[in-house]
C-alpha cells in the first residue's frame, strides 16, 4: 500500500497550489462526498473501505421510508453514523442511530436505521420528522474487491 510521506506532501501541495491540509485529508481518506469513495483505510479481510454521504431532505413522518444502496456492492457495514435536525430557532440536531428506549416516539432515538438485506437502507421514526434534513455515512467493503 502506498503511503504519503510529508516531504511528498509538501511537494505536491507547491506543484500543485493545494494547500497541505487538503493533501493530508486526501492522504487520510477524509474525502466526505454523496459519490461514493475509496478510503485509505483497510478492513480486517485487507479489502479497502469505501465511503458514501447520503443527503436526506426529509425524515418520514412517523413511517418507514427505504433508500435503495444495491449499487454500492456492500459486502460489510464497517460504519454507520449521521446527524439530523430541524435548523429552526431553537431546535438542536440530533445523531441518528441514538436510541431512548424510555420515549421512542418523541424523540430522535426512534430512528433506527437498518440494513436488510444489504440491498436497502430503513429509516423509521417514531414521530413526525419530516421537517428534519440531515445525513448518514455508510463505510463498508464492497463485493467486487
Amino acid at each position: 500500500m502506498f503511503m504519503l510521506n510529508d516531504l511528498l506532501i509538501k511537494e505536491l501541495s507547491n506543484q500543485v497550489d493545494t494547500n497541505k491540509s487538503d493533501i493530508l485529508k486526501i492522504k487520510n481518506g477524509e474525502i466526505y462526498s454523496t459519490n461514493e469513495t475509496k478510503t485509505n483505510k483497510v478492513w480486517i479481510n485487507d479489502k479497502p473501505i469505501y465511503r458514501k454521504v447520503i443527503y436526506i431532505s426529509a425524515f418520514p413522518n412517523n413511517s418507514e421510508e427505504h433508500i435503495d444502496i444495491s449499487s454500492l456492492n456492500l459486502e460489510y457495514l464497517v460504519h454507520l453514523y449521521g446527524f439530523a435536525g430541524s435548523g429552526g430557532a431553537g431546535n438542536d440536531g440530533f445523531p441518528i442511530n441514538t436510541a431512548r428506549p424510555d420515549n421512542l416516539a418523541s424523540e430522535v432515538g426512534s430512528w433506527l436505521i437498518i440494513i436488510n438485506s444489504i440491498t436497502y437502507l430503513c429509516i423509521r421514526t417514531g414521530a413526525d420528522r419530516s421537517n428534519f434534513s440531515g445525513y448518514i455515512v455508510l463505510e463498508y467493503t464492497k463485493t467486487t474487491d
